[in-house]
């Protein structure tokens, strides 16, 4: 009876050190998440900031040629942070239970991470894609998905991938000319397919000049 005691309480013991380990690594913040905060005076430098960025692209292009041009991440994220006030319709791009949404560049992948928020349960979901030119197409896949640090199956994501793009499907009308040909290309795309094949976009794009 001893022995099934010790052997009972070990495996209890066991049981809930995974559990206990299970729940940390659920808390778990990523080390590359960080959004930054936009104060209200910070407003006015990040919004001139946009027009700007918007005219050495537009100047590059009409100089022709082939040429470089880039954004860093903290510029990008900044304007992620401040979006309602830069395009007040952006409220309902973003599901309201996700908050603070940030990006990564790493190479050729880009990370995207949120906190989920809904009820009492709080997390940070996060996502890495994988962007690629192949021949005429832009090809972007997802190369992983996490809640903290558990990396998420495919499987258990599919069906609430589903219902958001039937309702990204229904919104293409309120988004802006540059992510509607996005929003277009997932039209009649499964979540299951587009968990394995990605999804293609024309690397042709119309930049309008002024």
């Amino acid at each position: 009876m001893r022995r099934i005691l010790i052997a009972v309480g070990t495996v209890s013991a066991v049981t809930l050190l995974v559990l206990l380990a299970g729940w940390m690594a659920f808390q778990n913040i990523p080390s590359w998440y960080a959004p930054p905060s936009v104060a209200q005076v910070d407003l006015p430098r990040v919004r001139s900031s946009l027009p700007r960025a918007y005219q050495s692209f537009t100047d590059k292009v009409v100089n022709g040629g082939r040429f470089e041009y880039a954004l860093s991440a903290r510029t990008v994220n900044e304007w992620i942070a401040a979006r309602e006030e830069l395009w007040p319709d952006a409220r309902d791009v973003v599901p309201w239970w996700l908050a603070e949404p940030m990006v990564v560049f790493d190479g050729g992948r880009v990370g995207v991470a949120a906190r989920f928020e809904r009820d009492d349960l709080r997390a940070v979901l996060s996502a890495h894609l994988t962007v690629n030119v192949v021949g005429d197409w832009i090809e972007i896949k997802i190369g992983g998905l996490a809640v903290g640090a558990l990396p998420v199956p495919r499987n258990a994501v599919v069906g609430a991938l589903e219902k958001r793009l039937e309702a990204f499907a229904e919104g293409h009308a309120s988004l802006p000319d540059s992510l509607r040909g996005f929003a277009e290309r997932l039209d009649g795309m499964s979540a299951e397919r587009l968990m394995e094949e990605g999804v293609r976009i024309e690397n042709r794009f119309h930049w309008s000049n002024g």
